[in-house]
């Protein structure tokens, strides 16, 4: 349930295909895909997982969480399932834990922008991340730009090796923690955790709170506001 598009994947059906997509089913031979959109309430969500029941489930860590609470409260089971794998949202501990008491299933979180792809896939044995080397130069420097230790939080510059249509060099992503080298004996660079983003927000006056609007949403958010003059400018991080 990663959909997102107005109109796409809508209740009760959903949208199917035969593969997991090319990029899978060119490798090896997949069941069906069903997806629907994660804009639909979280009981029909509940209700068309049932439906389905999935061997996998593929989503946001901030769903996922509220599926896994609301099947513990509500007693349901995707008899099933296998596997939670969870995609482009910072993935909290307490996810897990979720998953792990409503349906008794491993989550494997994936690390990846649209821009780059897959940066580092979790561990199969562990729960922190292996940097894919094969496809990706990954540094994590300090604020003196100088490479951290396993331990140690930095900020991650990403270069890609395989995009032939657009140089990415030194891409400058989240924060992370470098880890210690992993016993699994893959040898492959280990992020501990990633903390997020840095990122420009506009900070408005709303009541007593302050709220806070990024780059997709400055323009509605200043054409609403009454006292645009009394809007000011932070960094913060997006974690």
């Amino acid at each position: 349930m990663r959909e997102s598009g107005p109109g796409k994947a809508l209740y009760p059906e959903g949208l199917r295909a035969e593969s997991w997509g090319s990029s899978s089913a060119t490798i090896l031979k997949t069941g069906p895909l069903v997806s629907l959109n994660v804009a639909t309430p979280i009981e029909q969500q509940v209700e068309w997982l049932q439906r389905h029941n999935p061997d996998y489930l593929l989503t946001h860590p901030t769903i996922v969480h509220r599926l896994a609470d609301h099947c513990r409260e509500q007693g349901v089971q995707l008899p099933r399932l296998k596997q939670v794998i969870t995609i482009a949202e910072n993935l909290k501990p307490e996810v897990r834990s979720a998953v792990r008491e409503a349906w008794g299933v491993p989550l494997v979180d994936i690390y990846s922008t649209r821009e780059i792809g897959y940066i580092a896939l979790q561990c199969p044995d562990h729960e922190h991340y292996h940097i894919q080397s094969e496809h990706v130069l990954a540094e994590v420097l300090n604020e003196a730009g100088e490479p951290c230790a396993p331990g140690e939080v930095g900020k991650l510059l990403v270069t890609s090796l395989h995009n032939l249509a657009m140089p990415l060099i030194r891409y400058d992503g989240d924060h992370v923690e470098v880890g210690q080298p992993c016993p699994c004996g893959r040898g492959l660079p280990v992020i501990q955790r990633i903390l997020g983003r840095t990122q420009n927000m506009l900070v408005m006056p709303l009541n007593d709170a302050g709220h806070c609007c990024h780059q997709p949403t400055l323009r509605p958010c200043w054409r609403s506001h009454p006292r645009s003059g009394s809007i000011s400018s932070s960094r913060s991080p997006a974690i």
